[in-house]
């Protein structure tokens, strides 16, 4: 990964209590679907796609629409989507670190991530207050359970052009 300088907006926006509260309600969502664990390597796209508004206000509105026909159809908002997986990566990293050291999530020897023994409101007042924040969190939500009927992992990298 090449090195990349951060701006402090850019940490204070994507802090891992934020990034890491999305990523607890995408898990949170996924195993409440498929009664699984969310494979470890999904957050890498699960995130970005939830942030980056392009993206996201593009997501279908039924979790059984085909995923792969999804991307089809959206390939041009996608074609900068390897890059900005990567550019994300410190973020879904600080926010995996975060939700494990508080028991939210933990790992499990599938290299599945599963609820931890700690919980937190599905949904806390601050995302309430706030329409953007709001709007991520239904995202979020709705890419979870996405997920959950979605193609193995390696080809949905192999359909979005991202390099684990």
């Amino acid at each position: 990964m090449p090195d990349r300088v951060y701006s402090q907006e850019e940490f204070s926006l994507f802090n891992p209590a934020y990034t890491g509260f999305l990523l607890l309600t995408m898990v949170r969502e996924h195993v409440r679907e498929s009664q699984t664990g969310m494979h470890c390597a999904l957050p890498f796209l699960l995130v970005p796609m939830a942030l980056n508004p392009t993206i996201s206000n593009r997501l279908p509105s039924n979790k059984r629409s085909s995923l792969l026909a999804w991307i089809s159809t959206n390939q041009g908002e996608l074609i900068e989507f390897p890059e900005l997986a990567q550019s994300f990566q410190p973020f879904v990293i600080h926010a995996i670190a975060f939700l494990m050291e508080k028991s939210l999530i933990n790992l499990n020897d599938e290299g599945d991530f599963q609820l931890g023994t700690s919980t937190v409101p599905q949904t806390p007042s601050l995302f309430s207050k706030n329409e953007s924040m709001n709007n991520t969190l239904r995202r979020a939500r709705f890419l979870g359970r996405w997920f959950a009927h979605a193609p193995p992992v390696e080809t949905l990298y192999a359909h979005l052009g991202v390099r684990p």
